[in-house]
């Protein structure tokens, strides 16, 4: 399988995997820190932020 086709079927997950608060996150570590640091990003931005990513 393409990386393409495996980050398609993620991305419907994306947010539930991200911010999985659950027991039963397997990336909790990979994304500890991850919203402040996008905060971070945001704050030394200059104007708005459309999207990240």
């Amino acid at each position: 399988m393409e990386f393409m086709d495996v980050f398609e079927k993620w991305a419907e997950r994306y947010d539930e995997t991200v911010f999985n608060t659950g027991n039963d996150n397997e990336y909790e570590d990979v994304f500890d820190g991850y919203t402040a640091m996008l905060e971070g990003v945001v704050a030394l931005s200059s104007g708005r932020v459309l999207e990240i990513g």
